[in-house]
């Protein structure tokens, strides 16, 4: 069962408020998390065991105790794995990107806008037509406006990164550049202080 609790340091310790439970009655796997700074609440995504269905939750804080807002709720309502997220905190947007295994295991991200308790999803935008995509990882540059994602081709085992600009929840290609290395897993990190500047971190 997904559960969550609040982490309070003190020191080189700290302490756990009580865990609250955001499922019931089912498992789930490959939690991400992040604070949403407008709402100021925790915003988070998730898959159920049992169909891979894309799930989100939302859950808001009082001091070490955590409330749930939102949960079960479907952000993609077929199967969806390796799941990345980032959240634009100027915006208030969240992004969310996975391999789509109902859509042919297409690369796909997703924008949501983060509401006061819930998110509003769009639709999911294909960047990878061709082959499936493998470990997708998502990133915001909020100095340039520009959505990156750093993934493994199925076709050739080989590193990409996609590149989209996004208003609203509406994704605009910009680039899919591939490098000619193999590689079995990346990840996409923005560079905050340079607005043309993102990198991509692969094994």
């Amino acid at each position: 069962r997904a559960q969550a609790a609040i982490f309070t340091p003190s020191g080189y310790g700290g302490s756990f408020g009580t865990a609250t439970q955001i499922l019931s009655d089912q498992d789930a796997r490959d939690n991400k998390i992040m604070y949403d700074t407008t709402n100021n609440q925790f915003v988070g995504v998730h898959r159920l065991t049992s169909d891979n269905t894309g799930k989100y939750f939302v859950l808001s804080t009082n001091g070490s105790t955590m409330t749930v807002d939102t949960s079960n709720a479907n952000f993609e309502s077929s199967e969806a794995t390796h799941l990345s997220m980032d959240i634009d905190q100027t915006n208030a947007k969240v992004f969310v990107a996975y391999r789509h295994n109902g859509n042919s295991s297409k690369g796909t991200v997703i924008a949501g806008t983060l509401n006061d308790g819930s998110v509003s999803w769009g639709s999911g935008h294909v960047f990878q037509s061709s082959g499936d995509s493998e470990s997708p990882s998502v990133a915001w540059n909020s100095t340039s406006n520009v959505l990156l994602v750093a993934f493994k081709s199925g076709l050739a085992n080989d590193l990409r990164v996609y590149a989209a600009t996004v208003s609203g929840t509406t994704f605009t290609d910009r680039n899919n550049y591939s490098h000619s290395q193999n590689t079995s897993s990346c990840v996409a990190v923005a560079d905050l202080a340079n607005s043309t500047a993102g990198s991509a971190v692969f094994h």
